[in-house]
C-alpha cells in the first residue's frame, strides 16, 4: 500500500515558527521544510523545486500580512496546482494592534492564494477580541498559542488523509 508524501512547509517568520513547533513535538507522518526568502532570488526557486519534489499533499503554513508570507506562499501554491499537488493553506492573521494596513495586506495576500490551493484554513486571530484580557501576557506566549493551534490544525488532517490516500489507492 502506498503512502502519500505529506510536506508542510513553513514560509516567513510566523510559518516558519509553527513548523519549528510541529518539530519539537516530535511529530510524525510528515516532511518539513523552511522558506524565507524573497521569491526573485534564484536560490529561492531551487528550493521550492526541490521542496515539490515527489510530493503527493502539502501544507503551507504563513502568517499573512508581511511580506515573506503575503508574497511567497500564493507563488509556491500555483507552482503545486501546475504538478498536480494537492494543496492546502493555513495562515494566521495579524493582530489587530498591528494595524489596518497590515490585515488589508493579509487579506488581498489570502484572495490571491484561495485561487491556487484546494483548501484554505484561515485562523483568526483570537487575541483581537480580548486585548484588555491579555494585555499582561508576554507577546512569545501568545505566538505559542498559534503555534499550537496551527500544529492542532495539522495533526488533525494528516492522520485522515493519509488513511483517506490509503483506501482510496488500494
Amino acid at each position: 500500500m502506498k503512502q502519500p508524501k505529506i510536506k508542510v512547509v513553513g514560509i516567513g517568520g510566523c510559518g516558519n515558527s509553527i513548523v519549528e513547533y510541529l518539530v519539537k513535538s516530535d511529530f510524525n507522518g510528515a516532511d518539513f521544510a523552511s522558506v524565507d526568502a524573497d521569491k526573485e532570488d534564484v536560490k529561492y526557486k531551487k528550493r521550492i523545486e526541490s521542496i515539490l519534489k515527489e510530493v503527493d499533499v502539502l501544507f503551507l503554513i504563513a502568517g499573512m500580512g508581511g511580506l515573506t508570507g503575503t508574497r511567497v506562499t500564493p507563488s509556491i501554491a500555483k507552482l503545486a496546482k501546475e504538478r498536480g499537488i494537492y494543496t492546502s493553506a493555513i495562515v494566521t492573521m495579524p493582530m489587530e494592534m498591528e494595524g489596518k494596513e497590515r490585515i488589508e495586506i493579509a487579506e488581498k495576500g489570502i484572495l490571491e492564494l484561495r485561487s491556487h490551493v484546494n483548501s484554505l484554513i484561515e485562523l483568526p486571530n483570537t487575541f483581537n477580541f480580548s486585548c484588555k484580557l491579555i494585555k499582561d501576557i508576554p507577546l512569545n506566549d501568545l505566538f505559542c498559542v498559534v503555534n499550537h493551534m496551527a500544529s492542532g490544525v495539522i495533526r488533525s488532517l494528516v492522520v485522515p488523509i493519509k488513511t483517506l490516500y490509503c483506501t482510496s489507492f488500494k
